[in-house]
């Protein structure tokens, strides 16, 4: 059965029009662009959550609500297309960016007391966010390889569209990955910050120099001297 395709030109494009670029900006730029920055700014500048949480929450989660909202009109405009893997990895993908805001902001504002080792929710954190990079990117492959081409009357894209998705992967893998060198200065700093006061002020005591015992000798017959009197 063909798969019904719009007529080139029509107003009706728009939708998929809107949801093609609303997404490649999420999955492309924003979420890539927030983890990255979040790689190499947590060691050295504060505000490096300002600009993690804004990237990938103020700017990628109204591109990924319009993104979808487009794709469900133009779905319905071609009269409800079957369900495939690329709607599928889509709600997937939604599902996914939701539980990770949330394990994300459990992360920053729920700080662990004891300081004894690094909560779980941060690894998780981390790696379900690499997945969704992955997954992110490989829907915008599916989605201009082949939900381009056969929900679309202009047929496939010139192939320089997937030189530049391939390009793309490597700078953000490739950047990413050199970030990553970074992280046993992290853990220092996040066990430098966790260590209990008690610890610190211990530490501040033995650093503190220590009287000798002829200056305490001195100081015990000096006193008994002037008891006597």
């Amino acid at each position: 059965m063909e798969e019904p395709s719009l007529a080139v030109g029509s107003t009706e494009e728009v939708p998929i029009i809107v949801h093609a670029f609303s997404c490649v900006l999420a999955f492309a730029l924003f979420l890539p662009g927030g983890a990255i920055l979040a790689r190499y700014m947590r060691t050295f500048r504060p505000w490096w959550y300002t600009g993690h949480w804004v990237a990938q929450f103020a700017f990628a989660g109204p591109l990924i609500v319009i993104g979808v909202s487009m794709g469900f009109l133009a779905d319905h405009q071609l009269g409800k297309t079957p369900m495939d893997n690329h709607k599928a990895r889509l709600a997937l993908i939604i599902v996914l960016y939701v539980l990770q805001c949330l394990i994300g902001a459990v992360t920053h504002f729920l700080k662990p007391t004891d300081g004894k080792r690094r909560p779980i929710q941060n690894y998780i954190h981390g790696i379900l966010g690499v997945l969704l990079l992955v997954l992110g990117m490989y829907q915008i492959h599916t989605g201009y390889d082949q939900e381009w081409p056969m929900y679309m009357g202009y047929g496939r894209l010139p192939n320089y569209v997937n030189i530049l998705w391939i390009i793309w992967c490597i700078v953000v893998i490739v950047t990413y990955g050199a970030g990553m060198w970074l992280l046993r200065k992290q853990f220092r700093q996040e066990a430098a910050r966790n260590l209990p006061a008690t610890h610190i002020v211990l530490g501040a005591l033995e650093a503190q120099p220590q009287p000798d015992a002829n200056s305490i000798t001195n100081s015990t017959n000096t006193n008994t001297t002037i008891a006597k009197r």
